[in-house]
């Protein structure tokens, strides 16, 4: 004997709606970060850097995390819904940067 099917919930489906931005987000850092890993040793190799150097470089990472989330209530009180869209899209930015001053861009 099978379980009754359970009503379409409003609730249900507009909390799935809601989730979709930060969804979006999130799998958008995950591609900034994969294709940052992935070109990793090229850009070692580029710098002519030591792993401690490297080390350093990468620690601004969790450093910026840090400094991101003590700013992150303030923030996002200010901007509302828009202070994830927003955050993404300067996240992406910044990870263009290396690219374009190491391939002769200005910088």
């Amino acid at each position: 004997m099978s379980a009754p099917p359970v009503p379409h919930s409003a609730a249900g489906s507009s909390a799935l709606r809601a989730a979709r931005g930060p969804i979006a987000a999130f799998v958008a850092m995950g591609v900034c970060w994969g294709a940052f890993a992935a070109t990793f040793p090229d850009l070692k190799a580029m710098l002519d850097a030591t792993p401690f150097e490297m080390g350093l470089l990468v620690l601004g990472a969790p450093v910026g995390a840090v400094a991101a989330m003590l700013a992150a209530a303030r923030t996002g009180t200010a901007l509302g819904r828009a202070a994830l869209p927003l955050a993404t899209l300067l996240m992406a930015l910044a990870f263009l940067v290396p690219g374009t001053t190491a391939f002769g861009g200005s910088g």
